[in-house]
């Protein structure tokens, strides 16, 4: 790795112009990670779409700059802990979350933790959540104790396999299986 006068000086400022600061520091951080040989887990490649969407409301925080500001520190996130300490920098400045917001805290969550257990994505399909994964195993373990019935299968894409999660009672209520997954998917001293 070069000096810090190299990599910050002023024959690097056009690189940093042409993929934005942000993306500068990602990519940054990537290369460090690397060469450290550090294991990472790309939370930003797991998806979830769970029917049910969460949300800032203009009303609770009305400067447009500060709220998109606050959707894109959720998003890069990566650890509940994050989540946790940016959920309480909010309400310390803008009051209790709104419950639409605190929704948007848990998807987050529960977005961080299918990442940690090798889980490339989460849908709802009728009644069942399914979890797309190369290790299905852990995430297993975690939901073993989740109220309902839980089934491994063979993916049709290539080395995934699909663990199918189905809630013991109907749920009609997407916000109740987004609760359901947090509470045991994430450790609970991390719940937002």
């Amino acid at each position: 790795i070069r000096g810090a006068g190299n990599l910050l000086g002023p024959e690097q400022s056009g690189h940093i112009l042409t993929v934005g600061y942000e993306m500068y520091c990602q990519l940054l951080e990537q290369a460090v990670s690397e060469l450290r040989q550090e294991v990472s887990v790309d939370h930003l490649s797991t998806s979830v779409d769970l029917g049910i969407r969460g949300g800032i409301p203009v009303a609770w925080i009305p400067v447009d700059s500060r709220r998109l500001d606050v959707y894109r520190r959720i998003a890069r996130s990566d650890s509940a802990d994050a989540l946790r300490g940016l959920c309480n920098d909010l309400s310390s400045a803008y009051g209790k979350l709104p419950r639409r917001t605190k929704l948007l805290f848990d998807l987050a969550m529960i977005r961080v933790a299918a990442a940690q257990a090798n889980v490339s994505a989460v849908a709802r399909d009728g009644q069942d959540v399914v979890f797309t994964s190369t290790h299905p195993e852990e995430l297993r373990d975690k939901l073993l104790k989740a109220p309902g019935a839980l089934r491994l299968v063979d993916a049709k894409h290539g080395g995934h396999q699909e663990v199918w999660y189905r809630p013991a009672k109907r749920v009609s209520d997407a916000s109740q299986v987004v609760r359901t997954l947090c509470k045991h998917l994430v450790p609970p001293k991390d719940a937002v």
